[in-house]
């Protein structure tokens, strides 16, 4: 969800922390059904972060959390930026798209514009490493 505070002209990404749950990260692969169900959730907080206009770049199994009670969720917005930016790319190198790689094998100074295209391809990255097969 994206929120201005009362005296600040930046917005900043605010992410639910459910009331009484520990969160854990996502790091060992998991199967089936519950796969499906972080997938659709992830899928659905991308696209409405996209929606927001903003890309997050970070995209990585170590940010995205699971409460206790099966939701998943998608966190860290360190690098996040407005989908419009182009600044030198900052984010998890893993995960990145080819684009990008491809991008900073030429020339890793120079600025490039990270679309909603590149946190998706981060995030089908993700999900292939966290599927258990």
């Amino acid at each position: 969800m994206l929120k201005q505070y009362k005296g600040t002209s930046i917005p900043e990404v605010v992410v639910e922390l459910p009331e009484g749950f520990v969160m854990m990260p996502v790091l060992s692969p998991i199967s089936g059904s519950l796969f499906r169900d972080h997938v659709n959730q992830l899928f659905e907080a991308l696209s409405r972060i996209h929606a927001q206009g903003i890309v997050c770049r970070d995209i990585r199994p170590e940010n995205i959390l699971v409460s206790l009670e099966g939701r998943a969720y998608l966190t860290d917005f360190g690098f996040a930026q407005g989908i419009d930016k182009v600044t030198i790319y900052q984010g998890t190198m893993s995960t990145a798209s080819n684009r990008i790689l491809e991008s900073l094998k030429n020339n890793r100074k120079a600025p490039i514009q990270v679309t909603p295209i590149d946190d998706w391809e981060s995030l089908a990255k993700v999900c292939t490493v966290s599927f258990e097969f």
